[in-house]
């Protein structure tokens, strides 16, 4: 997931890393409930998931940055409603 995930929240990959791998969360159940497009190049994924037996809609910014699926990348923190 780091590999795809430029999260603006941290300063380089080996802590991202660190701090992905610290989370404590119990995920099921995940769903994409929606796609939306921004621009020619930003769209918004928005996934309903199960977090620790509750309900969550979690929204994730994407950008393409080049042609092809490995061209899709996660740019900015993500949106929990």
């Amino acid at each position: 997931m780091v590999k795809y995930a430029d999260d603006l929240r941290f300063p380089d990959k080996v802590e991202q890393k660190e701090q992905y791998s610290s989370i404590d969360d119990d995920i099921t159940d995940t769903k994409i409930v929606e796609l939306k497009n921004v621009d020619e190049t930003k769209f918004e994924t928005t996934v309903e998931l199960i977090r620790n037996g509750d309900l969550a809609k979690v929204t994730f910014p994407v950008e393409k940055q080049k042609k092809g699926l490995e061209g899709y990348r996660w740019t900015r923190s993500i949106t929990y409603t």
